[in-house]
């Protein structure tokens, strides 16, 4: 079984519908990956979030490529 997925959200002080989804990442040189979120439908390289801090859901799924390969969702605070 892998470690739990540690992460945060951390809005834009310009713009609070707009911010980074912050995964901690064993794999990245820096140990985190960051994604970009959005309080609107996706776009691009950007994940839709609902705009809660403590209860965050993002959509689509976060697939972290660059760092520790895990695949998941992010609903109600939960990582599935």
């Amino acid at each position: 079984m892998s470690a739990p997925i540690a992460f945060y959200v951390q809005p834009r002080e310009d713009d609070p519908t707009r911010g980074h989804l912050i995964l901690q990442c064993s794999h990245s040189s820096s140990g985190e990956c960051h994604f970009g979120l959005w309080g609107r439908p996706a776009v691009d390289i950007t994940w839709q979030w609902n705009g809660s801090i403590d209860k965050p859901t993002i959509s689509p799924s976060i697939n972290c490529k660059g760092g520790c390969g895990r695949h998941f969702t992010i609903t109600d605070g939960t990582v599935r």
